[in-house]
């Protein structure tokens, strides 16, 4: 019966979820609230929300009218979102002898760049500095969003003219490898 009525759940279950947000008082935003990835805030529960339904709903549509693209009014949103909460999409591996930087210049004029550090074990993302990137990644905010969402390697993308990379290229490759989705 689930399989059967699942979209129509999923409908209900979005209702109730908004129902319930847009009652909160503005100081209710903070109120901290249960999540499997640990406990958070319910603005960063309904900014989940936000990508989960974007890149879910580019995975249905990416598969049934391909191309299938994210809204660009939640593509600023999104990616300080990533930012914020990078470790939910970050893989950890070995510990890197050096921090390595790399530069995303988005083709989006509403979106600013941002580097992303990796350490190996750890990685975060910041404004751009005035450290030197060992690898630049040039590309639209939803080609970097599909690749630390998961959808889409450097290499694949790059591949397909939707990423352009400047540096080294191994590293450029690397990177899918930290960053497999949430």
């Amino acid at each position: 019966k689930a399989g059967k009525d699942l979209f129509s759940s999923f409908i209900a279950s979005c209702q109730v979820f908004n129902s319930a947000i847009t009652r909160l008082k503005p100081d209710e935003w903070q109120t901290l609230c249960y999540h499997p990835g640990g406990v958070i805030s319910v603005q960063t529960l309904v900014r989940l929300r936000l990508l989960e339904i974007a890149i879910h709903g580019w995975d249905i549509g990416s598969r049934l009218a391909p191309p299938a693209t994210l809204s660009v009014e939640t593509l600023p949103l999104l990616v300080q979102f990533i930012s914020d909460y990078i470790r939910w999409f970050f893989r950890a591996g070995t510990r890197l002898l050096d921090p390595v930087r790399f530069r995303v210049d988005f083709s989006d004029s509403y979106v600013n760049p941002v580097d992303v550090i990796v350490n190996g074990d750890s990685a975060g993302i910041e404004p751009v500095g005035t450290g030197p990137a060992k690898v630049m990644l040039l590309c639209s905010s939803e080609t970097f969003l599909l690749i630390m969402c998961g959808r889409f390697s450097v290499s694949l993308a790059a591949e397909a003219g939707l990423l352009e990379i400047r540096g080294d290229r191994h590293l450029a490759s690397e990177f899918s490898g930290w960053f497999q989705g949430a």
